[in-house]
C-alpha cells in the first residue's frame, strides 16, 4: 500500500505568524497537538487544557498565567507549524542576587502535572516542550502535512524563531 502525496505549499519562516494558543482553540487543533507531541505526551484533551494551556482571559487578581503555549502559524491557518510550552515563574534573588533553587520546579513531572495557575510579575521562563507539527513523532517529515516551511541558508529554524519570539 502506498501513501498518496499531499500537494505542499511552501512558505518562508519569515511569513509565519506568532500567536498564543489558549484553551479556547478549536478541538480539532487540540487533537492535532496531542497527536504530534513526542517528548511529553498528553493523557487526553483535559491534560492539555488543564496542565499546559492558559485560558484566554487574564487571572482575576492580576499577574498572568504560569503556563502558556505559543505557536507559529502559516497565514490563514488555525494549526500551528510549531508550538512551544512555557512555564513562567517569579524567582526571588537571594543576598547574592541568585535565585534560590528551592523556587525552581524539582523536575519536569511537577511542571507537567501541576494545573495552570496565576503568577505575579514573572521574571523567569522555562521552555519545556516544543513540537514541530510538520514532523512525525519519530522526527521525520510528515507526508500528510500540507505546508513546507523554507529556511533561509544560515537562518533560524522554525523552533529557533518561535523561541526567540516568545523570549521577546
Amino acid at each position: 500500500m502506498t501513501v498518496a502525496s499531499v500537494a505542499k505549499s511552501t512558505i518562508s519562516i519569515a511569513d509565519l505568524e506568532f500567536r498564543e494558543i489558549t484553551r479556547e482553540v478549536a478541538p480539532s487543533i487540540k487533537e492535532k497537538m496531542i497527536e504530534k507531541e513526542a517528548v511529553h505526551p498528553f493523557y487526553g484533551v483535559d491534560d492539555l487544557t488543564t496542565h499546559r494551556m492558559a485560558p484566554e482571559q487574564a487571572p482575576e487578581k492580576g499577574g498572568v498565567w504560569d503556563k502558556r503555549c505559543f505557536g507559529l502559524f502559516a497565514p490563514g491557518s488555525d494549526t500551528p507549524e510549531a508550538a512551544v510550552y512555557v512555564k513562567l515563574l517569579h524567582l526571588t534573588p537571594d543576598a547574592k542576587g541568585q535565585a534560590a533553587s528551592s523556587d525552581l520546579p524539582g523536575d519536569i513531572h511537577s511542571i507537567l502535572t501541576t494545573p495552570v495557575a496565576p503568577v505575579e510579575k514573572p521574571n523567569t521562563a522555562i521552555f519545556y516542550t516544543i513540537t514541530n507539527m510538520g514532523l512525525t513523532k519519530e522526527g521525520r517529515p510528515d507526508p500528510n502535512h500540507s505546508i513546507k516551511v523554507a529556511r533561509e541558508e544560515g537562518g533560524d529554524t522554525v523552533a529557533e524563531r518561535l523561541i526567540k519570539k516568545v523570549a521577546e
